[in-house]
Parts: C-alpha cells; sequence; structure tokens
C-alpha cells in the first residue's frame, strides 16, 4: 500500500477528501506512529516465540530484515550498529579467524559480570548498546561477523510509502484512525477504532 492509498483510506473514513481539519502531516505522522507500534508489537512476540522454539522472522516483518557482515582486526571486539538498527535476530562471529559460527546474546544486567565468570558456559558471546555491539572476545586473527537484524524503516511521508505488507497496513489504519480522532475528542469512535487494531494483531 503506498502512501498515497492509505491517506485517501483515513480521510474517507474522516469524511475529509482534502486537508482542512487533520493535515496530510498529521496524517503522516498518525500512519508513522501506526507503523512503529504495529513493528513493536511483532518483533516482541517474536523474540519470545524464538526462544523456546526455531521461529522464523515473521512474513509481516521480513521488509525490515537486513544483513550485515565484516571483519575486525586484531585487538578489536566490537563495531558500530547499523543505521536505524531496532533489534539483532542472530549473530555469528570468530575471534581466531576462522569462519563465523554462531554467538550468543548475554544482556547487561547486575548478574553481566558473574555470567561470563562461568566456566561451563561455552561458546562466543557478545551484548549490544546504545551504538554498538560488543564481542566478550578480542579479535586474535582478522575475525569475521554476520548479523541479521531488523531496521527502523523512514517515516511514512509524500516520498516515503509504508514499509510493512498490506495485511498489517490494516492495523495502521486502525491505529491511526484512533490517534486522529482523539484529536477531534471523538474519544468513543477513537476507542472503537484502537480495540479494532487489538483484534487484528490477534489475527496476524
Amino acid at each position: 500500500m503506498t502512501t498515497a492509498e492509505a491517506v485517501t483510506r483515513l480521510r474517507s473514513v474522516l469524511d475529509e477528501s482534502v486537508a482542512a481539519f487533520w493535515t496530510d502531516t498529521e496524517i503522516y505522522s498518525a500512519l508513522t506512529q501506526g507503523q512503529l507500534a504495529v513493528i513493536s508489537l511483532m518483533t516482541d512476540i517474536y523474540l519470545v516465540k524464538s526462544r523456546y522454539t526455531n521461529e522464523d522472522i515473521p512474513v509481516h516483518l521480513l521488509p525490515l530484515a537486513n544483513l550485515v557482515s565484516g571483519s575486525l582486526s586484531v585487538t578489536q571486539y566490537k563495531f558500530t550498529l547499523p543505521t536505524k538498527f531496532y533489534t539483532d535476530i542472530s549473530v555469528k562471529y570468530n575471534p581466531t579467524g576462522g569462519a563465523a559460527e554462531p554467538c550468543y546474546k548475554r544482556k547487561i544486567s547486575s548478574r553481566h559480570f558473574d555470567d561470563r565468570d562461568n566456566s561451563y558456559l561455552t561458546g562466543h558471546y557478545y551484548s549490544i548498546t546504545n551504538t554498538e555491539l560488543v564481542f566478550e572476545e578480542v579479535a586474535a586473527a582478522t575475525a569475521y561477523y554476520q548479523m541479521w537484524y531488523l531496521a527502523l524503516p523512514d517515516d511514512i511521508d509524500a516520498t516515503h510509502n509504508p514499509a510493512v505488507i498490506d495485511t498489517t497496513m490494516t492495523y495502521v489504519l486502525e491505529y491511526a484512525l484512533a490517534l486522529l480522532l482523539n484529536k477531534e475528542k471523538r474519544l468513543e469512535e477513537a476507542n472503537v477504532h484502537y480495540l479494532r487494531a487489538l483484534e487484528i494483531i490477534k489475527e496476524i
């Protein structure tokens, strides 16, 4: 679905075919917020499921999936996260210069260093800060890494179409309508559309 098509659908429900009470900028903002909301919800669901099952990335998130790879020189152990990085999905690394191997994420917490000191935990580990992915092992040779990750899409506007697929856009439209109607203090109608959005996410 293009931005123009999404705006037309929203304006049809709002009974405002051209910008008057709601500007195009406000509608773009509502669509962007709806898109970010559904991405956040679906990512959280996926990450929880993937802890217990070998869960594939949902088709609704595939447009956001990206692969980055590179190498680290001797004594290096981290790299800067890609622009618009949202969350990591899978990481491989080998500090000794061989073929990259699965790497496990260790959350930064009060137990971070205790966990690192447990000798029974073998394998390669990494953590993520606001700006960097940090491996626990320093490269002993030219070390190669790979990372699958989800990236945040561009804000929706006249030149940037929604990034999510059409079936997911049904949620985005309902969420956007709830935001826009709330501006006009049409709170009951806004609540109806928000509840519809919640029902849609259950079906997705």
